[in-house]
């Protein structure tokens, strides 16, 4: 399949790869890659989300089938490799980890690294934005309710619902059907057994992701846990600035 790709064209061997979220798109990272951050930078839309190809196979949609394409492309790159993931695409992030070659790092934000038995009872925070993103329709009224739910920060909704508007409905049906068939893996052991830095990001008003869930998850895997402030689910555009410099200080730190 087609997959669109945005990059800064950096012809450093030190890459930072962008993954986002279900019904989202690489836009949600367009500021920092725009930034002289002095490394290379590669975000990418996943089957059915942005500006990728479209598909009448749900398949191609499944949590799987998105593993397998991005650590084929990230794999395609050489040097040092930092993952950065945005809730679907967090937990993208975790499972591919130990496979990605010479990764020096894992940041997720809006992401609970889940449990086997899952359990999404501990892990996440029951609210009236999520049945959203798992409905293949929704009324406009209610997708605009939900990102007034999820975000923090007024200026980043009109782009999040342009981009949940141009998704294919069939990936919020293929994520459900991954949910219920018990698809994600214990991305806790993932977690604590990953030999790298890592990193969570959580926003103070997320909705969505458990804090105190991550707070125990973090210690228990080793992770460094950062609250953004005025945010919500999306760090990277609802305060790009705070964000940016979180991810410049963690490079510097883990990129030799």
């Amino acid at each position: 399949m087609k997959i669109h790709t945005v990059s800064n064209n950096s012809k450093n061997n030190q890459t930072i790869i962008f993954l986002h979220g279900n019904s989202s798109s690489s836009k949600i990272f367009q500021e920092i890659i725009t930034t002289d951050l002095p490394y290379q930078m590669f975000a990418f839309d996943l089957p059915g989300h942005g500006q990728s190809e479209f598909s009448e196979d749900i398949a191609h949609y499944r949590f799987a089938n998105y593993k397998k394409i991005v650590l084929n492309k990230i794999n395609e790159l050489d040097g040092e490799i930092i993952l950065v993931g945005n809730s679907l695409g967090g937990h993208i992030a975790i499972e591919i980890a130990k496979e990605v070659q010479n990764l020096k790092g894992l940041v997720i934000m809006g992401t609970a690294p889940v449990k086997y038995p899952l359990n999404l009872e501990e892990a996440i925070t029951p609210n009236e934005a999520l049945p959203i993103y798992m409905a293949a329709t929704s009324s406009s009224k209610d997708i605009a309710k939900a990102f007034e739910i999820v975000t923090s920060n007024e200026d980043s909704r009109q782009m999040l619902i342009d981009d949940f508007n141009r998704a294919d409905p069939k990936i919020r049906t293929a994520i459900a059907l991954d949910l219920t068939e018990g698809s994600l893996g214990n991305e806790y052991e993932m977690l604590k057994q990953l030999n790298c830095a890592k990193l969570i990001i959580q926003g103070v008003q997320e909705p969505t992701v458990s804090s105190q869930y991550l707070r125990e998850v973090a210690e228990d895997v080793n992770a460094a846990l950062f609250f953004v402030e005025n945010c919500g689910h999306y760090p990277s555009i609802e305060q790009p600035e705070q964000f940016t410099k979180i991810l410049m200080e963690f490079s510097k730190q883990n990129f030799n």
